[in-house]
C-alpha cells in the first residue's frame, strides 16, 4: 500500500491554478486537499505498526533508532541539497536574462538556508514531502515515551486520542492560511498528527486488530471508503457555500479512507521490484512536478487532464530513474533510498 500512498503524493504536489466552483476547483479539492491527505497519515501508522514489534527486545531503542535514523537522515540530507541545487539553478535560469543575472538570482540569504534544509522545524524544507522524514526522526527518538504508554490497560488508545486532539486543536490547516508557527511547529516538526497515526499504528499491533480484518470482506472497506469520499464531496460544498474550512470533517474522513483503501487492497505480498518504487516516487515526484511548471507556481488555469499527465509523469519518471540507478549505481542507490 505503501507504493499507492506515495503516487497518491504525487498527486498532491501537482501544481494547480483553478477558477473557483469550476471542475478543476472541485477535482483539486477532492484530491489535492482531500483524498491525498491519507497518505502522510498512513505512512506514520505503519511506521508506529512495523516499530512496535520490537518493543519487547532487550536494547531495542538503540538498534532500532540506529537503524531508522541512519536510513533516514542521510538521504534526508541528500535529497535536499539535490533539490536545493536543481531548485536555485532552474529557477535561476528561468529569470535570468545573462550571466550576470543568473549568478544574482543564485543567490539567497543565509536564514533561508535554515529552511532550505529543513533546520527550521516551523516551516517545510525546500523538498516539501521530506518533512515527513525529518517528522518520522523525531518520532523515532521520543519512541521509547510512546512505548511506555501503549503499555499501560487502554494506553496506546488514550495516547493516540490525546494527540490526535491536540492535533485537531492546533493544526495550521483548520483556518486555512491562518495559522501560527507554533502551529507549523506542532504539525511539521514535532508533528502532532505523526504522533497520533504513530500511536494508532502501535494500537493496531498491539490488538492484532489487522490481522483479523483478513477475513474483513471487501465490500466493507469499500462501504467505508465510500463513506470518506463522501465526508469530502459535503466538505467541499461547505467550502464552496461558506468559504470556511470544516476541518473537523477532514479529520472524519481521513480515517474512513485510509481504514478503507486498507481493506480493499489485496492482502497478498506485493512484488518487491514494486513495493522498492515507493521511497523514490515519495522523494523524486517533487523534482518532476517542480521542473513541470516551470519552477514556479502556475499561472493559467489547468485542465483536470494536464493534472493527471502531469501526475502520471511525476510517478514514472521517478521509478524510471529508480530503475535504471539501481542497475548501473546499485550502492549509490541503496544509500539514496534508504537501503530500499
Amino acid at each position: 500500500m505503501a507504493v499507492v500512498c506515495a503516487c497518491i503524493v504525487a498527486l498532491s504536489h501537482v501544481g494547480y491554478n483553478t477558477a473557483a466552483g469550476s471542475a478543476g476547483w472541485w477535482f483539486v479539492r477532492l484530491t489535492r486537499y482531500g483524498l491525498c491527505c491519507l497518505a502522510v497519515p498512513f505512512f506514520f501508522a505503519v511506521s508506529g505498526y512495523f516499530l512496535s514489534r520490537h518493543f519487547d527486545e532487550r536494547g531495542w531503542w538503540l538498534r532500532e533508532t540506529g537503524k531508522r535514523v541512519t536510513s533516514l537522515l542521510l538521504p534526508y540530507l541528500l535529497w535536499c541539497i539535490a533539490f536545493f541545487a536543481f531548485w536555485r539553478i532552474g529557477a535561476a535560469a528561468v529569470k535570468a536574462g545573462s550571466a550576470g543575472e543568473f549568478l544574482q538570482a543564485l543567490r539567497l540569504p543565509a536564514s533561508k538556508l535554515a529552511i532550505a534544509f529543513g533546520l527550521r522545524m516551523d516551516v517545510t524544507p525546500c523538498l516539501v514531502p521530506v518533512w515527513y522524514i525529518r517528522a518520522l526522526i523525531v518520532i523515532v527518538l521520543v519512541s521509547p515515551f510512546l512505548a511506555l504508554m501503549s503499555s499501560f490497560r487502554y494506553g496506546a488508545a488514550l495516547s493516540a486520542a490525546v494527540f490526535f486532539c491536540a492535533y485537531v486543536a492546533f493544526s495550521p490547516h483548520r483556518n486555512g492560511l491562518a495559522s501560527t508557527r507554533l502551529e507549523h511547529f506542532l504539525y511539521y516538526g514535532v508533528s502532532l498528527m505523526g504522533m497520533a497515526y504513530f500511536q494508532l499504528g502501535i494500537l493496531l499491533r498491539r490488538t492484532g486488530f489487522l490481522e483479523r480484518t483478513l477475513r474483513v470482506p471487501a465490500w466493507f472497506g469499500a462501504g467505508l471508503f465510500a463513506l470518506g469520499v463522501a465526508a469530502l464531496v459535503l466538505r467541499t460544498r461547505i467550502i464552496a457555500a461558506t468559504g470556511s474550512e470544516p476541518f473537523p470533517v477532514l479529520c472524519l474522513a481521513i480515517p474512513l479512507l485510509v481504514s478503507g483503501l486498507w481493506l480493499l487492497l489485496p492482502a497478498a505480498e506485493w512484488p518487491r521490484k514494486l513495493t522498492s518504487m515507493s521511497f523514490p516516487i515519495y522523494v523524486m515526484h517533487y523534482f518532476v512536478v517542480f521542473a513541470l511548471d516551470g519552477f514556479h507556481k502556475p499561472s493559467a488555469d489547468k485542465s483536470i487532464c494536464l493534472m493527471l499527465v502531469q501526475a502520471a509523469l511525476a510517478v514514472a519518471i521517478p521509478c524510471a530513474i529508480a530503475f535504471v540507478a539501481r542497475r548501473m549505481l546499485p550502492r549509490a542507490a541503496s544509500t539514496l533510498f534508504g537501503g530500499r
